[in-house]
């Protein structure tokens, strides 16, 4: 038996009360030993399934709201004010952003859309439950999750687990939803890029080509001649320069494309 067929057993004692009190709304009697099921009885009185279903669901969610149970980790993010405003650091970025987009209403809104499908499924499972006495594993997802956050020109991916998580599963729903939301395929970035970047900075700052060059040579001696009069070391810095310069090309044309993709 899986750790998911535990727990799919275990669920409806943990949600025992809303079950029963939702039972008892429509005069259904609980599911027992004694008692084959409830379904014959919802049938014949003509109680809506459907129904029945919505308000576990609604109950479900309701303890959602407070982290009851389901995501306690999370409990201080549903509380939060909706009406929280962005932190001051980012008053600027926040001037381009929708008026009503606020750190609280988007952490509502996400932690809702990643966690309703979950309460979707525990509906079904309770309802299936209190209708026959029947249970089902609990999914996987169950346990945690990769997650999008549209946020405004760069979208951000997410991962929440518990300790329960699988977490392979976990690793595969993330490669699957990265490359969903980036489908363009990642570009090497090379240690001669990174070197590039060194340069490129260099001269942002100010200082040109030759500079750039005076001070690759500084930091790495052994690759020129000693004499920098000859024309031996003159050669070498202008293939130097010219090697930086087509290095600085190479990495603004990367840039560029990552900035498009």
């Amino acid at each position: 038996m899986t750790l998911n067929q535990v727990i799919g057993e275990l669920l409806p004692a943990a949600f025992h009360e809303l079950v029963s009190q939702v039972l008892r709304k429509y005069n259904l009697p609980p599911p027992s030993p004694d008692y084959d099921t409830p379904l014959e009885d919802a049938l014949a009185s003509g109680v809506s399934i459907d129904d029945l279903r919505n308000d576990i669901y609604q109950g479900l969610h309701r303890e959602m709201l407070w982290g009851v149970r389901l995501a306690p980790f999370l409990s201080p993010l549903r509380q939060m004010p909706a009406d929280m405003p962005l932190s001051q650091a980012l008053t600027q970025f926040a001037s381009t952003l929708p008026p009503d987009l606020t750190v609280g209403n988007t952490i509502h809104r996400y932690i809702d859309s990643l966690f309703d499908p979950i309460l979707q499924r525990l509906a079904d499972q309770l309802t299936l439950y209190a209708l026959t006495g029947k249970t089902l594993p609990t999914p996987e997802n169950s346990f945690g999750g990769a997650f999008t956050i549209p946020i405004p020109g760069q979208p951000l991916i997410g991962l929440v687990a518990d300790q329960f998580a699988d977490t392979q599963s976990l690793i595969r729903q993330f490669r699957h939803r990265f490359r969903g939301t980036f489908p363009a395929k990642p570009r090497a970035i090379s240690s001669a890029m990174i070197t590039a970047a060194t340069t490129l900075r260099h001269q942002l700052e100010g200082y040109n080509i030759k500079d750039v060059a005076d001070i690759y040579i500084a930091r790495h001696p052994s690759e020129f001649p000693k004499d920098p009069l000859t024309p031996k070391y003159r050669n070498a810095k202008k293939r130097q320069e010219e090697r930086i310069r087509k290095q600085i090309l190479r990495l603004k044309s990367l840039l560029q494309a990552f900035r498009d993709s």
